[in-house]
């Protein structure tokens, strides 16, 4: 029986699947479920044509295969490789460097190439993620925990004796986003029209109020290049925009248009770690028993998060173009289908995790995929679990006995970009500040 209790049919939406229908956000579990059992491997017609990958397995194997699946020819659901793609841009067409000579794919479509390392292919993925890889080492994680302690601290401070609060606004979006700032070496002033910008981009309306009235992309993309060319002669120290102007790629610098294109792939965090870390929040409201046991237990928390990611990923799918023909669970694919990877299905794959649709903080397989597979693995899973770490500690800590009104919940309005929550109001015993360090911001 494939309907809900609401009367959504999850097979004849299978049959044209489309993750941008209002269907998709309130009913992806049981269309996932159904897809994995009936039709793991599927094809629509939406969104120009695509094959849909459900299983944990199947996508295993996609992401292993560059050759058969690539990267380079747009990896973000819905996005055809000749959609002109909202936000995250770069602000010319120009591609310079061994880049630019990066061949078409099989439809004669141009790389896109604004997503750096991601939308990359071996051999050139590999010495780009390496130019990037020293920021995200444990010793690097570890050095960055007191200042992220201090920034979350001051966070609950604002709202610690009020008695109320937005989950989103006054906690996960500000800390996501200033730390992003000050990785990126951006000013730490601007985080709220970043913050707002990609939210809104995203098919939202951003949880919080940019500090500049309603910042273009065009606006944002200008500020990002300017502090490219500001840091070639005033670096900032420890921030990755300087990090990669000292980089080298195979012996050479890169080019403006290169760290710009690896800045907006880390804005990722801005977006993606709020939505993950608010739908955890409301699940510890909906099942204080649990949470009374994470706060008794810290040694739980590692194993908490990891079941908060894997249930609630953020990212729901990316995409790869068939390079050439290939054969996947039955399905013949041809050179030049698109191919939708769907990451949250495969971590709700009942082969692969007993009772998948539940948190259990004792799971003893903890192999998901929220933040991808293999080579293409998200470089900063470290410091997201920092994040994590720290925000929920400190809760549990300073404001044990909160509570997620619900009937202030409001959903990202497109969960097939980001899934999670735009605003979760909530409510819990007044206390005192703590003081220390303050981050101006």
């Amino acid at each position: 029986m494939d309907k809900t209790d609401d009367g959504f049919d999850a097979a004849t939406f299978a049959q044209q699947f489309n993750q941008f229908s209002p269907g998709y956000g309130p009913h992806f579990k049981d269309i996932y479920r159904h897809m994995r059992a009936h039709c793991p491997v599927a094809h629509t017609d939406e969104g120009g044509g695509f094959w849909v990958v459900t299983r944990y397995a199947d996508i295993m194997r996609v992401d292993a295969d560059d050759e058969a699946f690539s990267s380079l020819y747009a990896v973000f659901p819905g996005v055809t490789p000749d959609t002109p793609r909202a936000g995250f841009g770069l602000l010319g067409e120009e591609r310079t460097g061994p880049l630019g000579a990066c061949p078409f794919g099989p439809n004669g479509e141009a790389p896109r190439l604004s997503f750096l390392p991601l939308e990359l292919d071996p051999p050139l993925h590999g010495p780009y993620r390496q130019a990037l890889e020293a920021l995200f080492s444990p010793h690097a994680v570890t050095e960055l925990s007191p200042w992220l302690l201090a920034l979350n601290d001051q966070l609950i401070d604002a709202i610690i004796e009020k008695g109320e609060g937005d989950f989103s606004r006054d906690l996960s979006t500000p800390l996501a986003s200033i730390w992003t700032m000050k990785f990126l070496g951006l000013p730490l002033e601007d985080w709220s029209d970043y913050a707002w910008f990609i939210q809104s981009a995203n098919g939202g309306s951003g949880s919080v109020q940019p500090r500049t009235k309603s910042p273009s992309e065009r606006e944002l993309r200008e500020r990002v290049a300017a502090e490219v060319v500001r840091q070639r002669t005033q670096p900032v120290a420890g921030g990755a925009i300087t990090h990669l102007l000292d980089a080298t790629v195979d012996g050479r610098k890169l080019d403006g248009w290169e760290i710009e294109a690896y800045i907006w792939m880390l804005m990722g965090n801005v977006a993606a770690t709020p939505a993950c870390m608010g739908s955890s929040f409301a699940w510890l409201s909906r099942n204080p028993e649990q949470r009374r046991r994470l706060a008794e237990t810290p040694h739980l928390m590692p194993h908490a998060i990891e079941e908060f990611l894997r249930v609630f990923s953020p990212v729901h799918a990316l995409g790869r173009t068939v390079m050439h023909d290939v054969e996947l669970a039955g399905q013949s694919l041809k050179s030049g289908d698109r191919v939708l990877l769907c990451w949250v299905s495969g971590n709700l794959d009942e082969t692969e995790f007993e009772n998948p649709e539940e948190v259990d903080f004792d799971r003893a397989n903890k192999h998901h995929m929220a933040f991808g597979l293999g080579p293409h693995r998200c470089m900063g899973s470290d410091m997201v679990r920092l994040e994590f770490r720290i925000m929920f500690e400190q809760i549990l800590s300073r404001m044990p006995d909160f509570r997620v009104e619900e009937a202030g919940l409001r959903p990202s309005p497109v969960p097939a970009i980001v899934a999670g929550y735009e605003h979760v109001p909530f409510v819990f015993m007044p206390g005192k500040k703590v003081g220390g360090p303050r981050t101006a911001y």
